[in-house]
């Protein structure tokens, strides 16, 4: 009795593998998809390589603008041209004051979003949530450092 019960154990055991080595099988990625995401690993790989690449070159533009600005206002010293040493620092300022507007309004746009989330997560679930935060969103402003409500709420 033992040894024929080991015997159907042992087939037990042989049929259990096959199952497991079609499951397996069932379950192995389709070489098509394996190729699909090669070239999408590929095609990330170069997309990085290219941001990286301009980010770069916009660096060394800019390197090169305040290079050739510096010599500018070098040989304008030398001149004893204070007009055109006005001239620049006054770009200069407008530049910087240009910059520093662009990156209050990316703050304040940053923080409408994020304040409409909260709002929205706390009415909503999931996806749910994503969409109220754009309806949310188009109803608050930034202002003066304060975000406030364009709805005035009865009570």
């Amino acid at each position: 009795m033992a040894v024929s019960d080991r015997l159907v154990c042992d087939h037990k055991v042989n049929e259990m593998s096959e199952e497991i080595e079609q499951e397996l099988e069932a379950t192995a990625v389709n070489p098509e998809v394996e190729q699909l995401m090669a070239d999408n690993a590929a095609m990330k790989a170069k997309m990085d390589e290219l941001l990286t690449e301009a980010k770069k070159a916009k660096a060394a533009k800019r390197d090169i603008e305040a290079d050739a600005q510096a010599e500018r206002e070098r040989i304008a010293k030398e001149k004893g041209d204070y007009e055109q040493l006005h001239k620049s620092s006054e770009e200069r300022y407008l530049a910087t004051v240009a910059e520093l507007n662009d990156l209050r309004g990316n703050i304040a746009l940053e923080k409408q979003n994020n304040t409409a989330m909260k709002i929205a997560a706390e009415l909503a679930e999931g996806s749910n949530a994503e969409l109220l935060a754009e309806f949310v969103g188009r109803r608050l402003k930034f202002h003066e450092e304060v975000l406030k409500s364009l709805i005035a709420l009865a009570i």
